[in-house]
């Protein structure tokens, strides 16, 4: 398995390191952050460098050595031997990764401490490296993929990555002895196929000597395949590409597009359970960003240079809260609320300042027991979050402490100068949605008192109403920017413009 790879020197990328990869990688990120680019630069032999654990063979390393020092009287191999392999050790002990770019300073810090040693190491270092290399053989599917539906029989046409050839291909395969290992990687094909989207096809010869592909399913009659949707024909592309016998390491462009979520996730599972080869993937979609299912995700991003992040420890914190790991890495902005009804209140506050349509902004209500014991550095790493809160004193030592934590994390925090967000709407809106069943002596609402207090919603316990929280939709809608103008409510919006700005700066490119 190929662990590390560093990728230099192409379009915005200088130098970009991707550590501990497993079986099945994700790079997500915003668009135009350069996930494609790091793709590309994998498939370049003079971009890529792949990297090693000087742990990972060190015997080897040892052995070939000690063969070659060994050979020599003078320098003494007791006296050589014992030197490298100290050195050697303090470099496994380290997880000292080595890439042949590095091989010279290493010599040279061997040398330091061990002329004679250093003098014959000659190119073991290449060697070892040159090991994995040698079979290393990666494809680039793209994002723009299809598959011919007739095609001239042409048996040994070449299979592009984005799927031109492989009707040919199939019809090849489906032609051999049923014994063969021809056959059954065909049949494999197909069961995967059918097993992901519920589909199946067949490869005919038609009258004028030519092959076409057609898909169904149960509900359906047989259609070529380019009258189908295209996730269709997406998915085959993927299926025979991943299960080629030519290729080790499959880096696949955008594999959700024109999938619905069900099928996105039975092809990630999918490719999960094909042992030989590694995957990287570039996506936007929150199915591929499973941590509990992906080894490892990264994070893309541009400032002066494209950037990556190893998000995976932090995707598996978000994802056992039960939030979306899309919505925290790709968000202009996300807005910590204490609650589910505060979004409806916010959204509409946004909307009229015209911020709303304009940012990328998630919410995600915490609640109070999750904002007792909520971990911020989870979202403290990113630098987009902004929180909000209220002042209601029956829960004042939560927030107060809460307030604080985001403070040492660097969170923007807007604690809020009256009882709760609810105390915001004004005197209209509350008539137009209560109309008889608001209190005709409350001409104005004390910042500092429960609203459904002030309104009697909570008076009578016999005939207790609703909180007028479940209406906070329908009342907001009613209120214009004029009603939360000199509040601060507003200053929530400056600070969340801010930090928007901050982010979509760093999304542009300046390379």
């Amino acid at each position: 398995m190929y662990r590390y790879i560093r990728v230099r020197n192409h379009k915005g990328i200088r130098d970009v390191s991707l550590s501990s990869l497993g079986q099945l990688n994700i790079i997500c990120g915003k668009n135009n952050s350069g996930k494609t680019s790091i793709l590309e630069a994998i498939m370049e032999p003079g971009c890529r460098l792949l990297g090693r654990e000087i742990i990972s063979d060190i015997e080897w390393i040892k052995d070939l050595y000690k063969s070659k020092a060994g050979g020599y009287s003078s320098p003494s191999p007791r006296v050589t031997i014992p030197k490298f392999n100290q050195f050697i050790d303090i470099l496994a002990a380290k997880r000292e990764i080595l890439y042949k770019d590095k091989v010279t300073q290493l010599i040279e810090e061997l040398n330091k401490q061990s002329r004679d040693a250093a003098g014959l190491v000659g190119n073991l270092f290449e060697r070892f490296l040159d090991k994995p290399l040698e079979k290393f053989n990666p494809l680039l599917v793209p994002a723009k993929r299809t598959i011919e539906s007739i095609v001239p029989i042409q048996i040994d046409e070449n299979i592009e990555p984005d799927g031109s050839g492989i009707t040919n291909m199939l019809f090849n395969l489906k032609n051999q002895d049923i014994e063969s290992n021809s056959y059954r990687a065909y049949m494999r094909i197909l069961d995967s196929f059918k097993e992901i989207t519920g589909h199946i096809f067949k490869i005919i010869t038609t009258s004028s000597n030519k092959i076409e592909i057609s898909f169904k399913n149960d509900n359906s009659d047989w259609a070529l395949a380019d009258s189908c949707g295209m996730g269709l024909s997406d998915v085959l592309v993927i299926i025979c590409h991943s299960l080629d016998t030519e290729h080790n390491f499959i880096l696949i462009e955008e594999p959700e597009s024109h999938l619905h979520p069900e099928m996105q996730k039975k092809l990630l599972s999918f490719l999960k359970k094909i042992k030989s080869k590694q995957f990287i993937l570039s996506t936007h979609s929150s199915i591929f960003l499973n941590p509990y299912v992906a080894d490892k995700i990264f994070f893309s991003q541009i400032t002066d240079q494209v950037k990556l992040s190893d998000e995976t420890h932090r995707s598996e914190i978000l994802q056992s809260l039960g939030y979306s790991v899309t919505e925290n890495i790709v968000s202009d902005v996300v807005v910590l609320t204490e609650g589910p009804t505060d979004i409806p209140i916010l959204t509409r506050l946004l909307q009229l300042n015209g911020v709303f349509d304009k940012y990328n902004i998630k919410f995600w209500p915490l609640g109070g027991d999750i904002m007792a014991q909520l971990d911020l550095d989870v979202f403290a790493e990113r630098k987009n979050v902004i929180a909000i809160v209220d002042s209601d004193p029956k829960s004042g030592k939560i927030r107060t402490r809460f307030v604080r934590q985001c403070k040492e994390k660097g969170i923007t925090c807007i604690r809020l100068k009256r009882y709760a967000i609810e105390n915001y709407f004004s005197i209209d809106a509350l008539r137009k949605v209560l109309q008889d069943n608001f209190p005709k002596h409350l001409t104005e609402i004390d910042p500092n008192r429960k609203l459904d207090d002030q309104l009697g919603n909570s008076n009578n316990e016999k005939f207790k109403r609703p909180s007028i929280k479940t209406k906070n939709l329908e009342i907001v809608s009613h209120m214009t920017l004029e009603d939360f103008k000199g509040t601060d409510l507003q200053t929530f919006v400056k600070e969340l413009i801010k930090i928007c700005e901050v982010s979509r700066s760093n999304d542009n490119p300046k390379v």
